[in-house]
């Protein structure tokens, strides 16, 4: 007879990976770099706590506040507008492409920056995984 335990490891090892499944299994991160959006905003911008809350929401590094910081310079986006282009950015592209798009089509600005958002381009959700 199989001991308990060694059935258990064997299951394990059986049973499909959740990338297998269609589960989108975030990675993981050092714990470090999960507040560093979190630390980044407070001490680089003025925001209220909840617009750091939204800002940071599922963020791995400080991208996105390097982003919102680059767009209240180089734009005339409202603090809201500069979030929502920002949410989700890995740097400070969206501004970019936002400054392009502004620059080079006749698209409005909130066109301009569906496109250009991350979080609106990938269709990535409120933690910045892609969404079903």
């Amino acid at each position: 007879m199989i001991p308990r335990g060694v059935l258990a490891a064997l299951a394990l090892f059986a049973a499909p990976a959740p990338a297998e499944l269609g589960v989108w299994i975030p990675p993981r991160q050092p714990l470090e770099s999960v507040f560093a959006c979190y630390q980044h905003a407070r001490s680089e911008t003025m925001l209220r706590r909840s617009q750091v809350d939204e800002l940071c929401e599922g963020a791995g590094d400080a991208s996105p506040v390097d982003c919102f910081v680059v767009a209240r310079a180089r734009t005339f986006l409202s603090i809201d507008d500069a979030m929502s282009l920002c949410r989700c950015a890995t740097s400070p592209e969206p501004v970019d492409c936002y400054r392009e798009g502004a620059a080079t089509t006749t698209l409005g600005p909130s066109r301009i920056r569906e496109l250009c958002s991350p979080s609106v381009r990938m269709r990535l959700g409120p933690d910045c995984a892609p969404e079903p």
